[in-house]
């Protein structure tokens, strides 16, 4: 059995620590447990991310629809300024992307 202390400190002077006893199947079942919440938690910061991420690259698109296709300098200009933005977004520092 594994335990745990929990220092309680009430009004008054009394002090005293609360000890919690628990069998291994109860301690293994936590951990998988806190295991379990941490991969649901970080999937859906990465798919949360993921939206954001696709939902500026079509705002991007739709800003710059108006622009002719055959006018190769803006086409080609536009081109590079998203490969800009891809490599700063791709840097390990950047947490967010917004507008």
């Amino acid at each position: 059995m594994e335990s745990f202390s929990l220092a309680a400190q009430h009004a008054g002077a009394i002090q005293h620590t609360h000890i919690i006893r628990l069998d291994p199947s109860a301690i293994a079942a936590a951990r998988e447990l806190r295991i379990a919440i941490t991969v649901i938690v970080a999937g859906w910061v990465a798919i949360t991310g993921l939206r954001a991420f696709f939902g500026r690259l079509v705002s991007e698109f739709d800003k710059h629809v108006e622009i002719d296709k055959r006018d190769f300098a803006a086409v080609e200009f536009l081109l590079r300024k998203g490969r800009r933005q891809l490599e700063v977004y791709s840097s390990p520092g950047v947490k967010d992307i917004r507008s």
